[in-house]
Order: C-alpha cells, then structure tokens, then sequence
C-alpha cells in the first residue's frame, strides 16, 4: 500500500509541473556618465558608458568619442571611456561646476555645486570588549573602533559621505565602495564638538583609512539610494533593480558631482 501511495504522489507531482517562460524585455541602450570634480590634484574625471542588459555577460562598452567639457574647460579621452584634462586640475571651493557632454548629436548637461568640508580635529580610537554569545546576532570579537572628531560650521544642509577601509601589512582589505557613512549636518549639532565611529572593530597592527567628501544634495541622495540597493538581498521573484537618481539632464543617466576631500590614515 506503500508503495502504491508513494507512486500515486510521483504521479500526481509530474503532472503539476508547469514550464513557464518570463518575457522579460531588454531596455535600450543609455548613456551612463559619472563625473567628479576634486579639490585633489588630477583627480577629475568624466567617465563615459553604456548600459547593458540585466542579464547580459557582455562587458559594459566604453565611450571614447565625446566632446567633453567642465567650466569651458576641455576633458580629453584618454580611452576606456575616461576623460581628464591635459593640464591638472583642481576644484575651488564655494563654485558651481558645469558639465557639457556631446555624443552623437545630443547634448547631456549637469551642474555641481563643490561645497568646503569641516575640518577634522582630531581622530582617536576605543577599544570594546568581544560582544554577545551566539544567537541570532552572533558574536563579536574585542578590537579597536576609529573616531572622528569635529566641529561643523557649515550653515545646513551640507552633505558629506565617508569611506573607509584598513590595510594589514599594506594589504587593502575592506571594499571602499560598501563601506560608506552618509552625514546630512541639518541633522547633527552645529558649532558643538561631535564625533562618529566608523562601525568596525580592528586589530593592533591594522591601519585605518578614511576618505571624507563634501558632497552635494544631488549626490547625497545617489549614494543613499545606492546604499538601500546594495543592502537589500534579492528575493527569488524580485524584479531586476530600478535605476539609480540621477542629475543628468538629456536623456543619460548616472551622477556628476563636485568633492572637497580630507584623507586619514590611523595605526593601531
């Protein structure tokens, strides 16, 4: 009788398989540009793509036939769709960048607005003891969380994200592009000390790096909106992710932005 039930169930399983075939349309081909001006030495660029299929295997195509500028200034294709200026150049504080990009027949413009950052005054660190006992939060070993210590003067809103990482023996080893603490300075007290902790507890011997950025509203709500899709694991039937804010106007996507930058480095 056993057997009988088991061999009815195979049956009756077989017949309700379903094949089903999803008509998943591919979008056409935009234009992406993703363009930083930097208070650094030669580290503007314009960088110029094309988007591709969600579940294409293709690499992304470059774009190195553009006539790119910023501020009258001409960026020139230095191939795999990067653009830079002959001449090192360097953002001011306090000024509205304008991007021009012509491809093909049309025009893509933005503007960015480079806002000062605070000054850092200084960075120390505390040492927490090893965390919780297993469970559902897990546990956390003891180490070293890095601090930050300023005092904002800025009237709000300005925007600043962070990135930061750490290298054991000059090994890079933490993702800068997952790592990313967002400031919004209308939410913080203003002309008060205040501090914040990059979340991570490190070793003796590891060094820290951050990179602090000035940014604008534009680019503030890119890189949340960038963050909430990274963080959000995809289910079995979620769609394909939507495209990102962007600030570029003509018919492209992507962002252009404009950074006064603070780089540090702690050892422990």
């Amino acid at each position: 009788m056993k057997i009988f039930l088991g061999l009815l169930l195979t049956f009756f399983l077989a017949q309700c398989k379903q094949e089903i075939n999803l008509d998943i349309p591919n979008s056409s081909q935009m234009v992406v540009v993703q363009g930083e001006i930097s208070t650094e030495k030669d580290s503007s660029f314009v960088y110029l793509s094309q988007t591709v299929s969600y579940y294409s295997n293709d690499g992304t195509p470059k774009i190195d036939n553009a006539i790119v500028s910023v501020n009258g200034v001409s960026f020139k294709s230095k191939g795999l769709g990067i653009y830079k200026p002959d001449t090192p150049f360097i953002g001011t504080i306090n000024t509205i960048y304008n991007l021009n990009v012509a491809l093909n027949g049309s025009t893509f413009t933005s503007s960015a607005l480079l806002d000062p950052m605070f000054n850092i005054d200084y960075v120390d660190s505390v040492y927490y003891p090893a965390q919780g006992g297993g469970g559902s939060g897990g546990q956390r070993r003891d180490g070293y969380s890095v601090r930050f210590w300023w005092t904002d003067t800025r009237t709000p809103a300005k925007y600043t994200y962070m990135r930061y990482g750490r290298t054991s023996l000059e090994i890079l080893q933490d993702s800068f592009f997952r790592n990313i603490v967002l400031l919004d300075n209308s939410q913080t007290k203003l002309n008060t000390p205040i501090s914040r902790e990059i979340p991570r507890h490190y070793q003796p011997g590891d060094t820290v790096i951050a990179i602090l950025k000035s940014c604008d509203k534009n680019m503030y709500y890119f890189l949340q909106a960038y963050q909430m899709q990274n963080s959000n694991t995809p289910g079995p039937f979620q769609i394909p992710p939507a495209n990102l804010p962007t600030n570029i106007n003509g018919g492209a996507i992507g962002y252009f932005t404009a950074y006064d930058v603070r780089r540090f480095r702690k050892g422990l």
